[in-house]
């Protein structure tokens, strides 16, 4: 390693695939870091291979549960002594818990976490909420996903403003627009979600648990068929705790009106095909960022939605979205209904979406920031 170089250790847990770590890893400046990816798994996850096909230095730790974690912090303990890193940048939850505790045993002069989450673990989890205060105390410095996350992080667990930066999360916006996506590409999520090409298409992409909100677009999109008996509705991500409520509801729509996708890989290609998207938080702190706000606006969809996480910072209702109210579905009913009969409304949001979002939230302005923290 040349003595310029600062040596920066990546610690990520349980995720199998990621276009965001792709894309850091394709921008960070190897000029200055020597970077190395290293992933807490049940298994060797898929990205691994991706990166190491780009040069990228790969590590990896069979992690399965929280049972694992004293042996994972040993275990990180012996590789930051061996690699002895001058950057430790940890996320999601269990990486961030072992990791900076590790990195802190070793005194790795800067160790940094991204917090994916706002309020899930005070909301839901309160026992857990005592880990991510540990989490703060022995990290140097905190990236908080939103300015939501940063009011969390300073006013329900004590954290000092300036030990946090709001660096949100970065797309590679170009792939989002329609001018780059091929006919081929659209025609081959048709014929995989929707062969009979019915219209309109609503599109939701969220996982199935209760803080989404997916139980009131269900009943509003019921209402929806009355005026438009060929709409369909694709779920996309469908899966997760709150799953049997939600096919409860589902099983009460039209065989054929309705459509589960656990999981698509071309998200680009999917946003395509979608009419309205709609995406409904049931509280405006539940979401931390929540991408799909940034990529439904970059494709150039009608979206409906709720405000959550980042989206404050970026939606205007009847400008570049629809705001409505949290739990209701009259709201969003209402709301399709005239997205689909105001065509001048409709074609103006599309518009104005798209543009709201141009050359913010990009890649490079989020490994920018992250780099002046690394130093």
């Amino acid at each position: 390693m040349k003595a310029d170089k600062s040596r920066l250790i990546y610690v990520i847990s349980n995720i199998d695939n990621s276009l965001g770590f792709e894309w850091l890893a394709d921008q960070i400046d190897k000029t200055k870091y020597e970077v190395e990816f290293l992933f807490l798994n049940p298994a060797v996850p898929e990205i691994m291979t991706k990166l190491a096909s780009r040069g990228i230095s790969t590590s990896f730790i069979p992690y399965h549960g929280k049972k694992d974690i004293p042996a994972t912090i040993f275990r990180l303990v012996r590789y930051f002594k061996q690699r002895k890193p001058d950057i430790v940048h940890c996320h999601l939850f269990d990486a961030s818990f072992a990791g900076i505790i590790a990195a802190r045993i070793t005194s790795v002069p800067k160790r940094i976490y991204t917090r994916h989450h706002s309020t899930l673990h005070h909301n839901d989890h309160p026992s857990t909420v005592k880990y991510d205060k540990i989490i703060n105390y022995f990290s140097t410095s905190i990236v908080a996903v939103s300015k939501m996350v940063s009011d969390v992080l300073i006013t329900l667990e004590g954290v000092l403003p300036d030990k946090i930066e709001v660096i949100h999360h970065g797309f590679h916006m170009n792939q989002f627009y329609a001018e780059n996506i091929s006919d081929d590409r659209i025609n081959t999520i048709h014929v995989k979600y929707n062969p009979g090409l019915k219209q309109p298409v609503i599109g939701v992409i969220s996982r199935f648990v209760e803080w989404k909100g997916v139980q009131y677009i269900i009943p509003a999109f019921k209402r929806f068929l009355s005026d438009y008996p060929d709409a369909v509705l694709l779920l996309a991500n469908a899966k997760g705790p709150f799953s049997d409520t939600l096919l409860a509801q589902l099983n009460e729509l039209p065989i054929g009106s309705y459509q589960l996708i656990p999981f698509e890989s071309d998200i680009f290609a999917l946003y395509r095909i979608f009419d309205i998207f709609v995406h409904v938080p049931v509280s405006n702190d539940c979401e931390a960022f929540g991408q799909i706000y940034i990529e439904s606006m970059a494709a150039g969809v009608c979206m409906i939605c709720t405000e959550s996480g980042v989206s404050p910072e970026v939606a205007v209702n009847r400008n570049n979205c629809m705001i409505v109210p949290y739990r209701n579905s009259d709201s969003i009913y209402a709301d399709m209904k005239l997205l689909l009969e105001d065509t001048v409304l409709a074609g103006n949001i599309r518009s104005a979406a798209r543009t709201s979002v141009e050359g913010r939230f990009t890649v490079k302005e989020m490994v920018d920031k992250l780099e002046v923290m690394y130093g």
